[in-house]
């Protein structure tokens, strides 16, 4: 019988410093048949030639699209998808040790949703962030839906219809509050972080205004 795999979807733009290393914390997950699908919005430096340097690992899928925002390019991604499980991350952050033995110490495939803990680091300041209880409307669900700290099923995913494209700020929670509305959510909490998340919020595209007046929440 095959094990489920699990699919990794990176949307990247112009972050050739930092997306081999996003790979790389991929290629450390050795519990779980998976692949790696990357979606390039319509980069304009060299991160065709990063990819590249992986496509030795048949695991490793790379696309291009024109620019059309991390939205679309995550559901492009998602949409390539052979997997029952996704876990999207952004290509300026990182897994931590082998976040897909953890998923099987766990019984992953008993759960619709998979949450653990995030490593942050903004503006050089680290802190651990913790799944947390998101309030009424989302039903009360405890989690946290920022990309690459939650583990989705494949199907729940797509019968939410996936990320909104018109959102170009919030995304990850805008998807989660139609996710939340699901019935009967089976729901999984590894108390470890296996995420680390790094942002400059001078330099965070999703600070510039004209992002955040384009979105609709």
């Amino acid at each position: 019988m095959n094990e489920t795999k699990v699919s990794f979807v990176i949307p990247t733009f112009n972050k050739v410093s930092s997306l081999g290393y996003a790979i790389e914390s991929i290629l450390l997950q050795k519990a779980l048949k998976w692949e790696l699908i990357v979606i390039d919005d319509g980069s304009t430096d060299e991160t065709s030639e990063v990819v590249k340097k992986f496509f030795s690992d048949d695991r490793i899928k790379y696309h291009y699209q024109e620019n059309q925002g991390v939205s679309v390019a995550r559901n492009r991604g998602a949409s390539l998808a052979k997997g029952e499980y996704l876990i999207f991350l952004d290509s300026d952050d990182i897994f931590l040790s082998d976040l897909t033995s953890e998923l099987k110490k766990v019984n992953f495939e008993n759960y619709d949703l998979i949450f653990w803990q995030v490593k942050k680091i903004i503006n050089g300041v680290v802190s651990v962030s913790k799944p947390r209880k998101l309030g009424k409307l989302y039903n009360d669900l405890t989690g946290t839906f920022l990309a690459g700290s939650v583990c989705y099923k494949t199907s729940l995913f797509q019968q939410a219809g996936g990320y909104d494209p018109k959102i170009t700020f919030g995304e990850n929670y805008e998807l989660g509050l139609r996710i939340s509305q699901q019935l009967n959510l089976k729901i999984k909490y590894i108390d470890q972080p296996f995420l680390q998340y790094t942002i400059n919020t001078e330099n965070r595209s999703s600070n510039v205004i004209s992002n955040r007046l384009g979105s609709s929440i």
